[in-house]
């Protein structure tokens, strides 16, 4: 039974180890992902942020 349980944390040991490295791999990524998207964008960002009268948002004439 003690070998039994002895294999069972190793096990879990693995995969909690596998689990943390593919959650620091998408936190990478998110903080990536922002920076792209800051970058691409800031320039339309200061342009509404300057604007006096607010623009409408993404899908407004859509509907």
């Amino acid at each position: 039974m003690t070998n039994q349980v002895s294999v069972a944390l190793g096990g879990a040991a693995v995969e909690v180890q596998k689990f943390h490295e593919t959650a620091q791999e998408v936190s990478y990524l998110a903080h990536d992902t922002r920076r792209t998207h800051a970058r691409l964008y800031e320039g339309l960002d200061d342009i509404r942020s300057s604007r006096r009268k607010r623009t409408p948002k993404p899908g407004f004439f859509a509907h």
